[in-house]
């Protein structure tokens, strides 16, 4: 009598072959939104660090442009310029965490007014400066993959 109780109920339960199948397919999923996870975070970092490099790259070269810093015929910019006393209405610039390079070109012409302001007007500077420069600062941050970002300005001898 206890065997056809057993068999009414229907004890069929699921079979080892069939757990391992389902702990598997879960096991792959989790590991698939793990790694999108993973990948999302590294893209949000990767962002971060270029807009901050952006914007640490457009506040030095703004800070060059208008802190009514006069031309350096040599085209040499020291530091001291975009993180020295600034005027009121401009706030010094903190590079903590990047590294600024700056470089200058000089326009080759002596006719600023009627000369194309293209690349190739432009060469290294001298003491003989026509009084018009294209500044490029770059910004490389030092942490993580180390973005980098560039910005060039134009700046008229004051």
């Amino acid at each position: 009598m206890s065997t056809m109780v057993r068999q009414a109920r229907g004890e069929a339960g699921e079979t080892m072959a069939e757990l391992i199948v389902t702990i598997a397919v879960v096991g792959l999923a989790v590991a698939a939104i793990v790694g999108a996870l993973a990948t999302g975070i590294s893209a949000s970092s990767t962002h971060r660090q270029r807009a901050s490099a952006d914007t640490v790259a457009r506040s030095v070269a703004e800070a060059i442009k208008d802190r009514k810093v006069p031309l350096d015929p040599n085209g040499s910019y020291a530091a001291s310029i975009w993180t020295g006393p600034p005027p009121p209405s401009i706030p010094i610039v903190d590079t903590t965490g990047y590294n600024v390079g700056i470089s200058a070109l000089c326009l080759k012409s002596t006719d600023v007014n009627s000369t194309a302001i293209t690349s190739a007007n432009f060469a290294a500077c001298s003491a003989s400066t026509t009084g018009l420069q294209s500044i490029t600062v770059t910004v490389t941050s030092t942490g993580g993959k180390a973005e980098q970002e560039s910005v060039t300005v134009l700046k008229r001898a004051t």
